[in-house]
């Protein structure tokens, strides 16, 4: 296991390595190295690191990708705003 820097939530990082496990995509201590590497960078060009791994915890990506901002990014960025804030979202029949 590594040391995680505090700009890392230790709780979304512990659930990408969980999902990773699952897939049977354990990463090695020093391609955890790189993956903290990875989300510096794309924290560098304005992407949050919690969001980052939790797209792809929640797109099953084995990797760390930018957010994506498409039409459906943009909308998972509302809910997951929404669902941090206590809001749960809106039922709309």
């Amino acid at each position: 296991m590594i040391d995680l820097p505090n700009w890392i939530d230790k709780t979304t990082w512990n659930a990408w390595l969980e999902m990773r496990k699952k897939m049977h995509k354990s990463p090695t201590d020093y391609a955890m190295k790189l993956a903290v590497v990875k989300l510096y960078g794309l924290w560098e060009l304005g992407n949050d690191p919690k969001e980052v791994l939790e797209q792809s915890i929640l797109c099953g990506y084995q990797g760390l990708f930018p957010i994506h901002q498409g039409r459906q990014g943009q909308r998972d960025n509302e809910l997951n705003q929404e669902l941090r804030a206590g809001a749960g979202p809106v039922v709309r029949h």
